[in-house]
């Protein structure tokens, strides 16, 4: 199985820094590189299948955000970024939303919001930029 994504690098300075906050948020032995989670998706692709909770739960994190009215424009693009990492193959067998031009608006955006995250202030936007640059 490939994996879906951007470059390699950046693949996996993210995956490493989703395990550091999986664990953060009490994730047990969450995937620490690229092929562990190729290897998770592996294992579960048997075992996923489409439920209308995925709906749900999509519906819910498109149009919520902790960022407030910004946050919640900008939610539905997150998730579609969000849904083009998982692989192809489960994206169809999940049946979930593949918006592909929300996903064109997606990226630039997300780009923007990254460069942006440069210029804020505080420790943890450059603490993560610093992680993702030692990748």
């Amino acid at each position: 199985m490939s994996s879906r994504g951007s470059a390699g690098r950046i693949r996996i300075a993210t995956t490493a820094e989703g395990a550091r906050l999986g664990r953060a948020f009490g994730a047990v032995d969450p995937p620490g590189s690229v092929a562990e989670v190729e290897a998770w998706f592996d294992r579960m692709r048997p075992k996923l299948v489409p439920h209308p909770i995925i709906d749900e739960f999509l519906n819910i994190v498109s149009t919520t955000s902790p960022a407030g009215a910004v946050g919640r424009a900008l939610q539905p693009l997150v998730v579609q970024a969000s849904i083009d990492l998982v692989p192809r193959d489960l994206i169809q067998k999940l049946e979930l939303p593949a918006d592909r031009s929300r996903l064109a608006l997606a990226r630039p955006t997300l780009k923007a919001m990254a460069f942006a995250a440069r210029l804020a202030p505080g420790d943890v936007p450059r603490q993560a930029r610093a992680r993702m640059a030692a990748a």
